[in-house]
């Protein structure tokens, strides 16, 4: 198993942003990604990560291990 690598989501019309962390390389349905911004319902479009957001991904994979 080979975890996918992490990736933020930029809404094109109003800028709301998400990053996402893959625990592995299947994407379950069940997953909060949401093709479609919570704000606007404008289209996201994936981009990659840039250093500044690196830096959160140990924050989120910590936050996300106490969803479980």
């Amino acid at each position: 198993m080979i975890p996918s690598k992490p990736f933020k989501q930029v809404c094109k019309k109003c800028g709301y942003s998400k990053i996402i962390v893959p625990e592995s390389d299947v994407f379950p349905f069940a997953t909060d990604w949401t093709p479609k911004c919570p704000k606007c319902k404008g289209g996201l479009e994936r981009k990659k990560l840039n250093f500044m957001d690196q830096i959160f991904i140990p924050v989120i994979s910590l936050k996300n291990s106490f969803k479980k």
